[in-house]
């Protein structure tokens, strides 16, 4: 994922700010996180396939597939979707942030990589209907629907259905988080939490339902699969800032929540010191299907 967000980065991004751009060594540390929920989104490859074979014109299965990934950052998506996709596929990679888009950790794998935002979609779009014949084209994204405006779903939504193009949307948070054990504090942080995510009108934790029901009142088929993170003191880099970053974004929301949160977050890093901490953070993936 790599839409702006508000300093400092979490599990859940915060609010987008186009002078706080994500950071890489955040997408770093969340990708052993993000591949192990993704077995989720196995299941969903199959059945996008059956539904490009059906959707083929001519006799026979497309040539390949043409992937648009949104918000693509270091192509961590691609590397995991890549080598999991039951089709031949190339792919485009698409960001606002030309330094990710070049940065070292960037994958290796061949892409023509795109400097632009969402509004730069419809175009690429049109370009490989244009020029690509018998390629069959998919929009992709990871961890990107909740930094969207409802507006920005809506918008997205019209575009998939208008044009036919399927899409695979992965690691959407869904606003589950689970901490065990159960620490006092711990509604208080998410409610300050949530309430920062849904800051300047933007979706949040809401965003993988109002994108769906605005899919299905559409006409198109929407799959659903849960790819929860489970973080354990395994992933303890990981953890220990994920919930550093939460207190401090609770903070920045309700500035009187200063001591709780920050006490809340020493009390979480003790446990996790000690072996003794598990966090499920809620994520869901969506594959669309327009009919």
């Amino acid at each position: 994922m790599t839409t702006e967000r508000t300093h400092p980065p979490q599990g859940n991004p915060s609010t987008p700010s186009p002078t706080r751009p994500v950071e890489a060594d955040w997408l770093a540390l969340r990708r052993p996180a993000d591949a192990a929920a993704r077995e989720g989104t196995q299941r969903l490859l199959g059945r996008l396939w059956r539904y490009l074979r059906a959707r083929h014109e001519e006799p026979g299965e497309p040539r390949q597939v043409h992937l648009v990934d949104v918000g693509s950052g270091t192509g961590a998506n691609q590397d995991w979707l890549a080598p999991r996709l039951p089709f031949p596929s190339h792919w485009t990679l698409l960001d606002h942030d030309a330094d990710l888009l070049s940065h070292p950790t960037a994958t290796g794998q061949a892409a023509r990589r795109v400097h632009g935002g969402l509004d730069v979609l419809p175009r690429l779009l049109a370009e490989i209907r244009e020029s690509e014949g018998g390629d069959a084209s998919v929009v992709t994204a990871s961890a990107l629907l909740d930094l969207l405006t409802a507006a920005e779903l809506d918008d997205l939504a019209d575009l998939l259905v208008r044009t036919g193009t399927p899409a695979l949307f992965a690691l959407t948070v869904d606003g589950a988080v689970t901490c065990v054990p159960h620490d006092e504090d711990d509604e208080v942080v998410a409610r300050a939490f949530e309430d920062h995510q849904r800051r300047d009108g933007i979706a949040g934790s809401s965003a993988a339902g109002h994108l769906a029901d605005r899919l299905r009142a559409s006409g198109a088929e929407v799959v659903e699969a849960a790819t929860p993170w489970r973080l354990t003191s395994a992933d303890a880099p990981l953890l220990r800032r994920y919930l550093t970053d939460r207190a401090a974004v609770a903070i920045e929301q309700d500035p009187t929540l200063e001591t709780r949160a920050s006490t809340w977050r020493d009390r979480r890093l003790a446990r996790l010191d000690a072996g003794s901490l598990a966090v499920v953070v809620g994520h869901v993936d969506l594959l669309v299907l327009p009919q």
